[in-house]
């Protein structure tokens, strides 16, 4: 099977995630909120989540290395079918938290291995200067998933919140089918004597991916305010748009990507990269003051195409970044790093819009303007620093292909 018939599987597969597995944490901020618990209560519940099984990742990512990639395309899937069907029931008859919260727990780590199995098989199916073109096609097509669900998933919460929680049992189910049968090897198995157990010992020859790994998490922990449960209760309890409301402005945040990624990249290119990474934080900084003064929903609107032209311009040169420092016999390991890294500082995020509504209870608008502050302290700090890293590496004249 050709590389680009291999590609093709994986852009199936991006519409396919996108679709079932995206709205779902939106949904489930709304459905938390409306059993009674509070913007802190759902901010511990998702944080700790995500933090528990990073350890993991690491691991994970090396096993990737060892045992090849076609095994875990299809078997991680299957975990995740089993364990959406879970969590489906437990929605549905408002089962206790504490289960709720285990689940969500397996479904972090099978996604988070999930996300480092996909980047290191696009790594491995392209030639360096095609693959942040690549990272944007794939982007493009899971929009496009994620665009149908979410107004699939605005429309199902109307009658059930649960509802919706059907749709990626039966995404898992397909995904894991479609990979077993169609999907080839793209690595070389390695040295199976490896120690595979969970950890997050590094050595300093790993001083350079997880330097970059932690400026790259921290922007988007800052920034990416947007994909966390704050902006929807923000959305919801600041302007008092509904459930649908906010499923139909999500999707125009996926409009965006779909129609205008691949002419972003094609003027990116024309940039060194940690200027295009530092640059986009400045358009969610504008964002957020937008969000902090006006609940009219057409301006809202708008504030999301601009967010949404930042967020076109890091997504697609982070994971490049990653890609070219990585050597490639440790192309799992080193996403998987980056992943470890990202699980532990991306519940920061999660937090910290969370945290700034529970602050600014009496004036919620305030912790948009506080995050359009940050937003823009974060801008200089990675222009600067992250410059700098870019620069000893050896990208300073390299832009996005």
């Amino acid at each position: 099977m050709t590389s680009r018939a291999q590609l093709n599987i994986l852009i199936i597969d991006s519409v396919v995630n996108g679709f079932s597995k995206y709205p779902l944490w939106i949904l489930l901020s709304l459905y938390l909120n409306g059993r009674g618990y509070n913007f802190i209560d759902i901010g511990i519940i998702l944080v700790f989540s995500n933090i528990l099984p990073s350890p993991f990742q690491r691991k994970s990512g090396k096993m990737i290395d060892i045992f090849g990639r076609r095994r875990f395309t299809y078997i991680l899937p299957f975990l995740l079918f089993i364990v959406y069907i879970m969590l489906y029931f437990s929605v549905l008859f408002n089962s206790n938290i504490i289960l709720i919260f285990v689940l969500l727990t397996f479904t972090s780590y099978l996604g988070s291995f999930e996300s480092t199995l996909k980047n290191t098989i696009i790594t491995d199916l392209s030639i360096e200067m095609e693959r942040s073109k690549y990272f944007s096609i794939m982007r493009i097509w899971a929009n496009v998933g994620i665009g149908i669900g979410l107004i699939c998933s605005g429309i199902a919460s109307i009658v059930s919140y649960s509802l919706f929680f059907l749709a990626p049992i039966i995404g898992s189910l397909f995904q894991s089918i479609m990979f077993l049968i169609f999907f080839k090897e793209s690595g070389n198995g390695g040295n199976f004597a490896n120690d595979v157990r969970p950890g997050i010992k590094l050595g300093s020859k790993y001083k350079q991916i997880i330097t970059v790994s932690l400026l790259i998490s921290i922007c988007f922990a800052i920034s990416n305010q947007y994909e966390t449960p704050a902006m929807p209760l923000y959305l919801s309890t600041q302007w008092l748009f509904s459930p649908l409301d906010i499923t139909i402005l999500y999707s125009i945040n996926t409009a965006v990507v779909v129609f205008f990624q691949a002419k972003i990249t094609a003027i990116a290119a024309r940039f060194t990269e940690y200027k295009i990474f530092s640059f986009g934080i400045l358009f969610y900084s504008f964002s957020f003051f937008i969000f902090s003064i006006t609940g009219n929903l057409l301006l809202v609107a708008s504030a999301i195409v601009i967010l949404t032209v930042g967020e076109n311009m890091m997504s697609p040169v982070s994971s490049s970044i990653i890609s070219k420092i990585a050597p490639e016999d440790q192309r799992g390991e080193y996403f998987g790093i980056n992943s470890l890294i990202y699980a532990i500082i991306s519940p920061i995020s999660i937090f910290l819009g969370i945290g700034l509504l529970q602050i600014f209870g009496f004036h919620e608008t305030y912790a948009m303007d506080v995050l359009s502050l940050l937003s823009v302290i974060t801008f200089i700090s990675a222009y600067v620093y992250f410059g700098r890293i870019i620069n000893s590496n050896g990208h300073q004249d390299k832009s996005i292909p």
